[in-house]
C-alpha cells in the first residue's frame, strides 16, 4: 500500500471518529438525584432508574465545592458522573457566573 493509501484510511477514520455523536451512557442503574443535586445526600438511595447501557441526554458538567461531580442537563435529573460512561465527546470549561450558588465550583459543557 501506498503512503497515500495510508493517509487516506488514516484520514477516513479521523473524519469518522470526530463527526460521530456524542453518546452518553449508564453504567447500571443510579439513585433518582433531583436536577439540582449538591450531593448524594441530596438523592434518593432507595428509588433507581435506568439499566447498564441506557442512553441518557445531558449536557453540562457540574463540578460542587463539596467534591461531587454530577451530569445534568434542563430539569430532568441528574447522575453521579461515576455512573456515567462517555463515547466520541468533547468538553468545554465553564467557570461559574457570580449569580449562582457558591456550592458550583465550575461546569463542563458536553457536545
Amino acid at each position: 500500500m501506498t503512503k497515500l493509501g495510508i493517509l487516506l484510511i488514516l484520514f477516513t477514520a479521523y473524519i469518522g471518529t470526530a463527526s460521530a455523536a456524542c453518546d452518553i451512557r449508564l453504567k447500571g442503574p443510579v439513585p433518582n438525584c433531583p436536577a439540582v443535586t449538591y450531593g448524594l445526600e441530596d438523592c434518593d438511595q432507595t428509588s433507581v432508574w435506568g439499566k447498564k447501557g441506557d442512553k441518557v441526554y445531558f449536557t453540562v458538567i457540574h463540578i460542587m465545592t463539596n467534591g461531587s461531580v454530577f451530569a445534568g442537563g434542563g430539569h430532568e435529573g441528574a447522575v453521579e458522573l461515576k455512573n456515567l460512561l462517555f463515547k466520541n465527546c468533547r468538553f468545554s470549561f465553564l467557570d461559574r457566573v457570580d449569580q449562582e450558588s457558591p456550592e458550583y465550583a465550575s461546569h463542563l459543557t458536553i457536545r
